[in-house]
Parts: C-alpha cells; structure tokens; sequence
C-alpha cells in the first residue's frame, strides 16, 4: 500500500512533535523526520568553517554525508535556526528546506510513510501541498500559545511577544492555515483526538474501492488491476459464462421427481429473505421439497420460529436437524482454536490467520470457516438419509470459482459436486438465486407474493448467528474492514445487490452481549 506522506505545521508549542510521535506509536509504517535534527542542525555542522556553497546540490550531499557520518543528532540551538532558515531562503529559494528534506529523505523511504515535523514557512507548506503530501495545521488560542512559550523558553512576556511577532513575520505562520487538509486545536482537542483524527482522515484518503463491489485496500488480500477492478472482480469479468449457468440449469430441472423416498429436494431454510425466495420458486419449478434448518447450538433462536411459519405458510414440510453427531475431532479442534483466538484478542494473530484463511479456509477468524466443514458434512449425509440428490440454498453467490485446465481460465458454477466417498452417490449443492440470475429487487416481488415482511434491508451473518454476532465487533476492530465485506461483495458482483445496499448492512458493526467462549461453551462444543 503507498502511505501518504504528513507534515505537521502549527504555532509554536502547539505540541507538533509530541503529535508526531503518537502518530508514529500508532502507524507502524511511519517515521518521523524533525527539520531541525534531520536537517538544519546538520546544515550548521556543515557550515561550520565555511560558507554556504552557491549549488544547492553540493549542501545537499554535504548534509547526507554527515548523516551517514553522525548517528548522534543534536538539537539546534533556536536563535541559529531561525537565522540559518533566513539565509537558506535567500540564498537559494524560499521552499529550499521542503525540497531538500524531501529528496534526502522521501526517496529513500518508498516502503514507509514518513512524518515531517518542525518545518516553518509558508512557502515549504506549499511545496508539500503541491506534492500531495497530507498537510496538518495545528493552532491554539493565544493565551495558550503565550503560557506555553513563556513556561518553555523563559522569557518575559514583552521578550515572548516580540519572538512571536517576529516568527508570524519571518514564516507567514497564520496563513499556512489556509493551506491544511487538517486544522486542529490544541487548546480544545487532547492529543488522543487529535492523533486518531489525523489516521482516520489519511486512512479514508487512501482507501482504493473497486469499480464494480465493495472490496477495498483496507482488506490487505484485495489486489486491484488498471481499470480499478478488485482481483475477484477480475476473474468474475473475464470468466463469468451465461451459458454455463443455462446448462447447469437444465441439468438441476431434471432432479425434479428424482427422489427415493418423499421429497425430491432439501432447501436450506432460516426463514429469511432469500430461503425464503428460492423455497417458494423452486416448489413452483415442481419439486416436492423437505424444507430444513441446521441446530448448531448458536444459531439466533427465532430462526427456527421464523423458518417454521414460512414453510407452513408455504404448505411444505419442515424439519430441525441437529447436526453434533457429525462432529469429528478435527472440526472440535478447529472450535478450540476458534475459542482461543478470541480469548487472547491478539490483533496480529488475527491477522495472521485471516491470511491462512484466504487459502481454503484454513484459518479459525472467521466462525464461518469453521463451521463449513460442519454443515457440508451434515448436508450430504442428510440427503443421502432422505433419498435426495440436490440441496438447493439461498446464497446469492458462486459455488465454484476454480481455475480450470486452461492457463488463466476459471469456471464460474452455480452448482458443488458433493462426493466424498467413491461408492456412494453424489449430491449435488445449488446457490439457487445465482443459478437462475437473481436479484433483490426480484427477490422482494416474490416476499411480497407470499406475504413475507419480517425485514427490508440487507443483513449481515450476525442476523442469525450467535456466533458472528459475537465475533463481529472483535473482528473489525482486528481487521479494521467489516468481516462480512468479501461476502457482500460477491453479491454486489454477480448483481445482486447494488453497492449501496451492500454498505447499508456494513455500516456499523454489531456489538453481542455475548462472547465466542460463552456460545462455545453453551453449545457444548469446548470444555466448559
């Protein structure tokens, strides 16, 4: 990611440096660069025998080669400095200090950020701005600003007002004001404020939003190509097969009658907007469908209530499948590590996770991931239980996004091959809404024919789960970008959601009551 560089500005005893190293204690990938350590005493060092050089180039590489000679910085003494400032802008141009701190230092640091602090003049801030460096501005109230001066220099007041004076008149220190991304207040802002105000802003600055979804660089794993498309984006674009999904179609109609026993199907249902839909639409298709919901232990209780009074609604049967008996010890394992990762709230294990979770679903961050293997386990061996070859679900997504035998080439499918075993037979896993192109706005006409109205809005997985709402909150504040971003995300891609319906459900994430060991524990899937 490119950090955009940030000079502070400000009066005197605005506490410039002090917001820079709680800047920096905060940003990991930045550092700090004082004017007067970094740059002017250096300078006077230089100096010290000799004339300033008529080629600003020669200070230059002087300056950077008692840098790498001196590793003790010391402090300039304040009367030279602004002495030193003077003749340095006379003798050369008056934005000679921003441009020498810049190319002895910006160069050098293309991985990090760094923070400019200690600069004066009116000109040096306009040399930033026009770089695009991130300006802040901070001030005080002059009573503040006098105090402050007084209790650090100890001079007289008349002695204190005339060094005021005179550094309003020699650095045009009022007017960089105008010249500021960022104003802030040292007499009415503490420095906590201050410092977090200045992250959110930079941080919001720089985030990149694909083209077309929601996923932004916040996310570290999302990549984006020229044209402004997330690396998920991409491949959707460059992949995505119309006819695929009319073959896959026709194939899932023939399932219709296919049954063994009573029902022909299973659907997925928790009673919300999308179960709901695909239940209603695939009884119109002409199969005889077993409706269902999964007890894991943490679903949302009024699930199973909402779940029931659409099936009756819908004239179609319904079952609560507990699934425990499917558990092995891996997925126990996975639970355990789950519970540990909460417990310790360590944000660079999080992190660190995230990342192997990227790679099929191997980390333990998200509940989801971990309860996967569960209930695909549970899926095929209840169809296989109930005679049915085809399990229809809700998920306005792909099933399949995997790269075929061809370089570069991947299958967009709205169907999952379930076979884990060589003699039994296979079921088949449909995202019904992706599989026949659907989208909200048709999925709410539909709500509307079977008279559904328990919400209207886009939810995340904490809706109906005890455990993503637990894990919510801890997640994003880890992560810093909502858990539930890559999912919505893939449904603003297909078309199913636009982005601002997307962003609706994301805006603030969920606080629980309860916490990840707690629902564990409830659920009788740690040690108590």
């Amino acid at each position: 990611m490119n950090h955009r560089n940030i000079v502070i500005f400000g009066e005197p005893t605005t506490g410039k440096s002090t917001i820079a190293k709680k800047l920096t204690s905060k940003l990991k990938a930045y550092k700090i660069i004082e004017a007067s350590t970094d740059f002017i005493f250096p300078v006077l060092d230089y100096c010290k025998n000799k004339k300033l050089p008529d080629n600003q180039n020669s200070l230059i590489s002087g300056v950077k080669k008692i840098l790498r000679e001196k590793s003790n910085k010391k402090d300039a003494d304040r009367k030279e400095a602004v002495k030193l400032f003077s003749r340095l802008s006379k003798k050369y141009s008056p934005e000679f200090i921003s441009m020498a701190l810049e190319k002895i230092y910006a160069k050098k640091s293309s991985d990090s950020g760094l923070v400019f602090t200690g600069l004066r003049g009116l000109n040096n801030a306009k040399y930033f701005k026009k770089r695009g460096y991130f300006i802040v501005y901070l001030k005080a109230s002059k009573k503040d600003v006098m105090e402050r001066f007084l209790k650090k220099r100890r001079y007289s007041k008349k002695e204190a007002q005339i060094e005021l004076d005179k550094e309003k008149l020699i650095y045009s220190t009022d007017k960089i004001e105008k010249e500021a991304d960022l104003v802030l207040n040292t007499s009415k802002q503490r420095t906590s404020f201050i410092v977090n105000k200045i992250i959110e802003t930079i941080t919001k600055e720089r985030v990149q939003e694909c083209k077309k979804c929601i996923n932004t660089s916040q996310n570290p794993y999302i990549s984006f190509n020229q044209e402004g498309y997330c690396n998920t984006c991409e491949i959707y674009l460059k992949n995505y097969d119309k006819k695929l999904l009319d073959k896959e179609l026709d194939f899932f109609k023939k399932f219709v009658g296919s049954g063994k026993k009573k029902y022909d199907i299973m659907v997925a249902l928790s009673g919300g907007k999308d179960s709901s839909a695909t239940l209603y639409q695939v009884k119109q298709m002409g199969f005889t469908p077993l409706a269902y919901t999964f007890d894991t232990g943490y679903f949302h209780p009024y699930i199973y209530k909402r779940a029931k009074s659409v099936a009756k609604k819908l004239d179609v049967d319904y079952k609560i499948i507990p699934v425990k008996k499917y558990l092995t010890q891996k997925m126990l394992k996975r639970f355990s590590k789950l519970n540990d990762l909460y417990t310790k709230n360590n944000k660079q294990e999080f992190i660190n996770d995230y990342k192997k979770g990227r790679y099929k679903y191997r980390g333990v961050i998200r509940p989801c991931w971990v309860c996967r293997e569960l209930i695909i386990h549970a899926r095929y061996f209840e169809a296989i239980g109930h005679g049915v070859s085809v399990i229809a679900t809700g998920l306005n997504e792909w099933t399949t996004l995997k790269q075929t035998t061809k370089k570069n080439k991947f299958k967009i499918s709205a169907l999952r091959k379930l076979k884990p075993y060589k003699n039994r037979s296979a079921v088949y896993l449909v995202h019904f809404p992706f599989l026949i192109q659907s989208n909200l706005k048709n999925t709410k006409k539909i709500l509307k024919k079977i008279n559904w109205n328990y919400y209207q809005n886009v939810q995340s997985n904490a809706a109906s789960c005890l455990l993503a709402h637990a894990a919510e909150k801890q997640l994003y504040d880890n992560l810093d970008f909502h858990p539930d971003t890559t999912r919505l995300a893939r449904e603003v891609t297909v078309g199913f959601l636009t982005k601002k319906e997307a962003k609706k459900a994301l805006k603030k994430p969920i606080k629980s009551t309860h916490t990840i060991p707690e629902i564990l524990k409830k659920a009788g899937l740690i040690k108590k």
